[in-house]
């Protein structure tokens, strides 16, 4: 019996969009910045062979390790980027939750307290994948931050309106 070689990969590249998953080196990320100066992010994707959405993506990625690493505020930012403050929360968040690496230090369970650690950690009423349960968190997160700024908000208006 012939055995059938599975794809590689479930991703196809179109044409001219060839590093459209590779990884971005700070090479390409320096001249990201630079181009979003002057040129359109249709023209930008072309020039680095990468989708749209691809671009905006490294965008906000950028964006984001400027505010922690160089201290940028969020107007700065959004000009440097020509990005909105909307996606920039949203990269924000998603960040939180990237799987941070594995420490070897760390002992690992063994696979039946591994199962039961992980029935434990989700609800028995979600029924959904682990990548829907990323984005619910991400979303339930952006809605208490949503929260949290407007009770700042109401606090400072019960404040004026008490003196």
């Amino acid at each position: 019996m012939l055995k059938m070689e599975k794809p590689r990969s479930k991703r196809t590249v179109k044409p001219g969009q060839e590093k459209g998953w590779s990884k971005w080196s700070p090479e390409e990320e320096a001249e990201l910045l630079t181009e979003i100066k002057d040129l359109s992010l249709d023209e930008i994707a072309k020039n680095h062979k990468r989708t749209i959405g691809g671009i905006y993506s490294r965008l906000c990625v950028i964006a984001t390790r400027l505010m922690a690493e160089e201290n940028m505020t969020l107007k700065e930012v959004m000009e440097i980027t020509k990005t909105n403050e909307l996606d920039i929360e949203k990269q924000i968040v998603r960040n939180k939750y990237k799987k941070k690496p594995k420490d070897d230090s760390d002992e690992k369970p063994s696979p039946r307290e591994s199962s039961k650690l992980s029935k434990e950690a989700k609800p028995e009423v979600f029924k959904g994948t682990e990548g829907e349960l990323v984005k619910l968190r991400v979303r339930l997160d952006y809605i208490q931050e949503l929260l949290e700024s407007n009770n700042d908000k109401l606090d400072k208006i019960m404040t004026a309106l008490k003196l």
